[in-house]
């Protein structure tokens, strides 16, 4: 009891772990307690808060053991909104801010808010919804709601409940939400992570950040929102922001209530915001491969296509035994090669993988008119993707580039359907890949090199394939694979 919460302290402060200068607007009650507002003044700029003579809202959090919530209101709803402060009481000093977490009653004053904040000059607004506006009958309002701010996030029931789309599809989910005109949705999926999806058409998958002692879950989304826009404005960069968000859910993991020691939670973050990087092989040192195919991502098209490319690319296409309706993953799309070929096959579903985000983007405009083309950002070695959810993995032009083949080919093991293949190319010879790849201005690739077709073969009979093709010649380099019933496992 008396422990400060709420969604604005929360995410208030998953920023100020990052960032010196937050400050709060929000309504407080004559019946504060002293120390709670103390608390308040020893992280946050008070001078937003508004003074109401009603009592100060409160609510009690029931967990059950499966994970359901309940959230017991001591302050009625009218009540809540009655103290909600005003657009007109936005203090001077807050009036060039850089970025704003929004978390307010809607249509109204929702809306107001957001032209105060236009006419405020600020640069991001992200939008966490309540829980009780998101429902199917509000649908249409959120249509003329989304392109009014610069960042949507829900959690999955709340979004799944709103779309009426399926659990376990969060790349549909958001699909449907950036078509209203929204320029990004961060769907929160608590231990799932979370997916940062683009209106480009580029998708980020961020794991949460593994914690093993979890003491309480309140409020671990608000503090995602606020440490993902601390990030998005110190990186520009929304896969990074995506990690910052998930070291800040994950610390609000770790106790009772909104509020911890600073000092040790700043060097726990940045500690945490290194292990992110490395657990999802993005940005910075762990992984310089990202950045340096964005920066070939512009200049991509113009490079010489191998000889006979499209008899190669039918050819690979036929060694997949793909038939209409499939679910495809492509994974290392790049700009999309193969997506041309694999839409003339009819398939349900094309899962465009990679971990370049600036050649998705690419791909992404070549195939906006596409809606089974869904791109999506992420490392082939940890996949964004349910248990047994694939039909065919085409690995085209990019398996020498997975540091770890071995755990690589289990993870595509995991994620495919009991029958399904996996098909291994490249329209060129093992020797002209490895001497491109020895011969390549950057550094990182010159030990990216495709093993002997016998070889992988046999590493993957080991992993419980069951291989049926292996060609290695001057030509084309093509390996196929199946798992047969039973051989997926869980991960």
């Amino acid at each position: 009891m008396e422990i400060l919460g709420g969604g604005a302290t929360h995410a208030a402060m998953g920023m100020r772990v990052w960032n010196d200068h937050i400050g709060i607007v929000a309504a407080v009650g004559q019946n504060i307690p002293t120390h709670c507002l103390k608390e308040l003044g020893q992280f946050f700029d008070l001078r937003g808060l508004q003074w109401r003579k009603n009592v100060t809202p409160r609510a009690w959090q029931v967990y059950e053991s499966d994970g359901r919530r309940t959230e017991v209101f001591r302050t009625s709803l009218e009540e809540l909104n009655s103290m909600a402060p005003q657009p007109d009481e936005l203090p001077t000093m807050y009036q060039s801010v850089r970025g704003v977490h929004l978390q307010c009653a809607a249509p109204e004053p929702f809306k107001s808010w957001v032209r105060r904040l236009r006419n405020s000059s600020c640069k991001c607004i992200l939008w966490e919804p309540w829980d009780i506006f998101c429902v199917p009958e509000n649908r249409d309002e959120f249509r003329q709601l989304l392109p009014l701010v610069d960042i949507f996030s829900p959690n999955l029931l709340e979004a799944q409940r709103l779309t009426g789309l399926g659990k376990d599809d969060p790349v549909a989910i958001t699909a449907d939400l950036i078509a209203d005109g929204i320029r990004c949705v961060v769907l929160r999926m608590g231990a799932r992570g979370s997916l940062v999806a683009l209106q480009d058409g580029v998708q980020h998958w961020i794991p949460a950040f593994p914690v093993n002692n979890i003491v309480d879950v309140t409020g671990a989304g608000n503090a995602y929102c606020g440490g993902f826009l601390v990030g998005l404005d110190e990186s520009g960069d929304y896969l990074q922001a995506g990690l910052y968000g998930a070291v800040l859910a994950s610390l609000a993991l770790n106790q009772f209530g909104a509020l911890y020691p600073l000092e040790a939670a700043q060097q726990e973050a940045i500690y945490r915001l290194e292990q992110m990087r490395i657990l999802t092989r993005s940005g910075g040192q762990p992984n310089p491969r990202r950045s340096v195919f964005d920066r070939l991502a512009a200049s991509w098209d113009s490079r010489p296509a191998p000889l006979g490319l499209e008899e190669k690319l039918e050819c690979i296409l036929l060694a997949s035994d793909m038939s209409p309706d499939m679910t495809i993953l492509d994974l290392g799309s790049g700009t999309g090669l193969l997506i041309p070929n694999l839409l003339q096959r009819q398939p349900g579903q094309i899962l465009a993988i990679d971990l370049s985000p600036a050649m998705l983007a690419i791909l992404a405009n070549k195939h906006r008119l596409e809606e089974i083309v869904l791109p999506l950002a992420a490392d082939g070695s940890q996949l964004p993707l349910i248990d047994k959810s694939v039909d065919i993995i085409f690995c085209h032009a990019v398996f020498p580039h997975f540091p770890e083949p071995r755990s690589t080919l289990r993870e595509f093991k995991r994620v495919l359907r009991p029958g399904g293949r996996l098909v291994i190319s490249h329209a060129a010879s093992r020797e002209q890949v490895n001497a491109i790849h020895r011969e390549a201005t950057d550094e990182i690739l010159h030990h990216d090199l495709l093993p002997p077709a016998s070889q992988l073969a046999s590493m993957l009979n080991e992993e419980n394939y069951s291989v049926t093709k292996a060609v290695d010649n001057s030509e084309i380099y093509l390996v196929t694979a199946t798992i047969s019933e039973g051989s997926a496992h869980r991960h």
